[in-house]
């Protein structure tokens, strides 16, 4: 595994355009329009309820807004993409993930990026209904692959979640990046073409990766990463 000092925005620079993704948990819309900024995918397609979500393990996390405002997020995004949806580019959906996923052939997508519920059975239900809708060659990406006790606060489960499912499935902790809301990558084929490709592009374009020799035999590495507001804070992440 690559520990790649980068943040996830930089980091969309080294997926080859013209693939087909999905981002979970669209919110406002600023990712997405980074992703079809840094990567011109081919088809991008958005999924999000904009509903409130009345479960006590989510109450806690401020993305969890009430009707009235994932309305108006909604609308914004509608707007906001107009353009890209008029052409085909971009498909929006609102509608829960793991049930709009039925929608969608298997082995459809290049790679989904999850960050929408980041309680631990949401990110679960999330990584099993899309993978096998990501083609054997794809990746399954995340945003949010924390322990620190401002995450727990909120419930987050990202990590015991990422981590129960590459031990299930095989699939290969291909990267994390080193910033204060880490992404996770994960490769569900490390020696394919785009697995390859963005292990490449990284290493080529001279940003600092630190390589995690045998990480399933590690099960806690403690970094000291920044937070948002710059201040330090001690971070757990496990990274099997």
């Amino acid at each position: 595994m690559l520990l790649v000092f980068t943040d996830r925005t930089t980091l969309l620079s080294a997926l080859p355009p013209g693939l087909t993704g999905a981002e979970i948990g669209t919110a406002g819309g600023d990712f997405a329009q980074a992703i079809l900024d840094r990567s011109a995918p081919a088809r991008l397609h958005l999924i999000d309820p904009y509903r409130f979500i009345d479960s006590p393990d989510y109450l806690p996390d401020m993305s969890n807004v009430d009707d009235a405002e994932g309305e108006r997020r909604f609308r914004f995004v509608q707007d906001r993409f107009a353009t890209p949806i008029a052409s085909g580019q971009v498909a929006l959906h609102r509608a829960a993930s793991p049930k709009i996923a039925a929608q969608f052939d298997d082995d459809y997508f290049d790679y989904v990026y999850i960050d929408g519920n980041h309680t631990q059975s949401a990110v679960a239900a999330d990584l099993d209904a899309f993978d096998r809708k990501v083609k054997p060659e794809g990746l399954i990406m995340g945003h949010d692959y924390v322990a620190h006790p401002g995450a727990k606060a909120l419930n987050f489960g990202v990590v015991e979640a990422v981590n129960a499912f590459v031990k299930k499935t095989g699939c290969e902790f291909l990267m994390l990046t080193y910033e204060g809301a880490p992404s996770f990558i994960l490769a569900k084929n490390r020696g394919s073409p785009l697995a390859q490709r963005l292990v490449s592009a990284v290493l080529s374009s001279m940003i600092p990766a630190v390589a995690i020799l045998k990480a399933e035999d590690k099960v806690m590495g403690q970094w000291d990463v920044c937070n948002e507001q710059g201040e330090r804070m001690r971070t757990l992440l496990a990274f099997r």
